[in-house]
């Protein structure tokens, strides 16, 4: 133990005085005599102390990697047990292909949040399975009415060359080969009109459209085409604020939703007339499509607006089953809806339902 002046000096200010000095604990008393002063120090060494400081210490250090070991291998044995249910579920996902789309996940328990995810991959798969289904429909159907215009078109270039023919005779065959690629070329245009509505288009629909002028320049259009459409536009519930009238959008395609329910009207009404009404108010507006033709029957009600479908009672008129299909597209886009009310076989009305922002 080391006694430095400065500790003597702190001692007799004191009187007493507790330090440390390395491992010895020192303690120091000043005593005054008559005839003499003495300071007095007095320093030791804890041993049993520190060697059980070392070895608790150590004891510390042991068990603090022991229970670092036994929480990493307990949370790895939880975690893995909490993971299993998503690993299960992966390997079934990542099991099912184009081929077996049918497949759908086993659901434990709908409570907690994998029965919940599996109920959601369950939905997500329902709409892959009909997105596929419809798409081979879709593929079917083009080849389909693809087909028909071009076997006419081959026949009818195979009869004439069978022999020599006179003029008049190949003019004849010309036009009615001119005719199939102009259906043709109509196909492919619908065709692309339908895919371009099947993106999403919102940023196009800025313009401001008073629907009533739309309606007189689908029938001028209409009528220059078809002479002999009658196509009726009833305006009677006009009202005295003209923006009732007016539905934010993208003009050209709401023309080609409205020319293609006047064109079905007029094809599958017995007079070929349409009778189109207005029925504005201050939240949205609706348009009515009336024809006088055979109507929908109750189960074809659901599925006329799929691509390619037409109902038994039209298959004798000309078209491919696509219009249908483009208005509600377009209908939708414009935050709007379609509904059908067909008394068979009194004729059907469409009506057009657009919310006014």
């Amino acid at each position: 133990m080391h006694v430095s002046n400065y500790w003597l000096d702190e001692i007799r200010k004191a009187g007493q005085i507790r330090y440390d000095d390395g491992d010895y604990k020192v303690v120091g008393l000043y005593y005054k005599y008559p005839f003499n002063k003495a300071v007095v120090m007095l320093g030791a060494k804890d041993l049993y102390g520190q060697a059980n400081l070392s070895n608790l210490k150590t004891l510390l250090t042991v068990l603090y990697f022991i229970v670092t070991f036994v929480v990493a291998i307990v949370g790895w044995i939880f975690s893995k047990r909490a993971l299993r249910p998503i690993s299960k579920v992966m390997n079934a996902v990542e099991g099912i292909l184009p081929q077996n789309l049918d497949t759908r996940l086993n659901v434990p328990n709908q409570k907690d949040e994998i029965g919940r995810l599996t109920v959601t991959f369950n939905k997500l798969l329902d709409r892959i399975e009909t997105a596929f289904q419809m798409q081979k429909i879709f593929v079917a159907n083009v080849s389909h009415e693809l087909k028909n215009p071009l076997t006419k078109i081959k026949s009818q270039l195979e009869v004439s060359m069978l022999k020599e023919r006179n003029p008049q005779e190949y003019q004849m065959t010309i036009r009615s080969v001119l005719e199939d690629i102009q259906e043709l070329g109509q196909l492919s245009n619908t065709l692309l009109e339908l895919a371009k509505v099947s993106e999403d288009q919102r940023d196009l629909l800025t313009e401001v459209i008073r629907v009533d002028d739309l309606l007189l320049d689908c029938r001028m259009n209409l009528a220059e085409a078809n002479p002999a459409y009658n196509i009726q536009l009833n305006f009677d519930e006009l009202p005295e604020d003209d923006t009732w009238l007016e539905i934010t959008g993208n003009s050209t395609l709401l023309k080609t939703a409205f020319l293609n329910l006047m064109d079905n009207a007029c094809k599958f009404s017995d007079d070929n007339t349409v009778n189109v009404c207005l029925h504005p108010s201050r939240g949205q507006l609706g348009l009515t499509f009336s024809d006088n033709g055979k109507g929908i029957p109750e189960k074809d009600k659901s599925l006329v607006f799929q691509p390619f479908y037409r109902s038994d009672n039209t298959a004798s008129i000309k078209g491919y089953g696509i219009g249908l299909s483009l208005v509600e597209r377009i209908v939708k886009l414009h935050n709007g809806s379609v509904s059908i009310q067909s008394n068979v076989p009194k004729g059907t009305t469409f009506r057009l339902t657009f919310l006014r922002l």
